[in-house]
């Protein structure tokens, strides 16, 4: 009974912390010779800070109270969910907006979407953000938007994009989605 046990444990934690984050350099510890993280583009105003001493993985602000924003570029399978999660906080009033988003040509234009681009007030506590996200057209472009639109500084941790946990059913064929968002 124990063994058994253990073995069902084991194979529910790979199910479950087994999901690849697709963001590579998502703590930003690999710097470039420009000083910016690998992989990331940004604005020229935007300032990038990595570490702290509190688990922040990285931050992020505006020079002299201008916007900060940085990209990365994600390419995600056709009609696979995945979750889009981050944690973070600010010191100060900040106004952000995070979101994965992607496009494509639709009729001559260029057809938006989006895991939700509103902008918001961050929370001085950490909390944590996470949406579900299912391309369902073939897309010319994706990437992820991290911006502090007042130029405060914004504190990251535990940036991921994976793949969501689902569960096929073998009768329809159809998809459960395991996650909660």
């Amino acid at each position: 009974m124990g063994k058994r046990f253990a073995v069902v444990v084991c194979i529910i934690c790979l199910a479950v912390f087994g999901q690849e984050n697709i963001i590579k350099n998502a703590d930003w510890k690999e710097i470039g010779a420009n000083g910016a993280p690998v992989g990331w583009s940004g604005r020229e105003n935007s300032i990038t800070e990595h570490g702290g001493d509190d688990g922040t993985d990285f931050t992020l602000s505006g020079k002299d109270g201008k916007e900060a924003i940085v990209t990365y570029p994600v390419k995600l399978e056709l009609n696979v969910p995945y979750i889009f999660s981050y944690e973070m906080k600010c010191a100060e009033e900040a106004m952000v907006q995070n979101y994965l988003e992607w496009h494509w040509p639709e009729n001559g234009a260029e057809v938006y979407r989006s895991s939700g681009a509103a902008k918001f007030h961050a929370t001085k506590e950490w909390k944590t953000y996470k949406a579900m996200v299912l391309y369902t057209t073939t897309t010319t472009s994706g990437y992820i938007a991290l911006r502090s639109t007042n130029g405060a500084k914004i504190q990251f941790r535990n940036l991921v994009v994976r793949k969501a946990r689902i569960r096929r059913d073998e009768g329809t064929g159809g998809q459960w989605n395991l996650e909660s968002v």
